[in-house]
């Protein structure tokens, strides 16, 4: 421990602003802490609705002896999605991460582009904030031939105050944070960084891919 009574002013002054740096990293709450968990609920819910359709399977259809699959008491229900949620919506995704280190970027370049079917978890692009050039891009997202996102990085800063499932901001411990989040595609997705200036210290990607597509 210091003998504080020997410092001066200046030197307790600087004891004591690295204290509220520390306590103000250690109590701050990132944005996107709330996004950390969206797809062990993603993958929960697809279970629990593939439990829920096994279920339904067992109130409305029998299976004759060759196999054949009937209604017991249609009775006006549609059972049709029952069938085709067994079919399509089972436990059968397989969640993947992709990490993109130390990428420079000058112009355009397609970072992610994949084919299949699938929900985009996450997308997330951080760049060191020493340099302006390192927020001077713009994103585009596809999934299948649509256009989901596709903006700079300063409009998505103003956009993000109102839309939920895009964040972007500058953090308290120096970095610009762009992230997406919940982008599902039936035939493919691709990510394009266009107009770019920047270095990124980290673009990270979780997805969701669904087997056997």
């Amino acid at each position: 421990m210091e003998d504080l009574n020997s410092l001066s002013i200046d030197e307790l002054k600087k004891i004591r602003l690295k204290e509220e740096e520390a306590s103000l990293k250690s109590n701050f709450f990132n944005p996107l802490d709330k996004f950390t968990e969206i797809d062990d609920l993603l993958r929960e819910n697809i279970k629990q609705q593939h439990f829920t359709n096994q279920l339904l399977l067992a109130l409305y259809y029998k299976k004759e002896k060759d196999g054949k699959i009937v209604p017991i008491q249609p009775n006006g229900i549609d059972t049709s999605a029952i069938l085709e949620g067994l079919r399509g919506a089972g436990d059968d995704y397989k969640t993947l991460v992709v990490n993109i280190e130390g990428e420079k970027i000058t112009g355009s370049e397609t970072i992610f582009k994949i084919s299949g079917t699938g929900i985009l978890a996450e997308c997330k692009f951080q760049s060191s904030n020493l340099d302006v050039n390192n927020k001077a891009y713009g994103v585009r997202i596809y999934s299948d031939k649509d256009i989901i996102y596709q903006d700079t990085w300063a409009n998505f800063e103003s956009r993000s105050f109102f839309e939920t499932d895009m964040t972007c901001y500058e953090d308290v411990i120096g970095y610009y944070i762009l992230s997406f989040k919940t982008i599902g595609y039936l035939k493919n997705l691709k990510i394009e960084v266009y107009d770019s200036k920047a270095s990124f210290t980290n673009i990270y990607i979780k997805y969701h891919q669904k087997s056997g597509v």
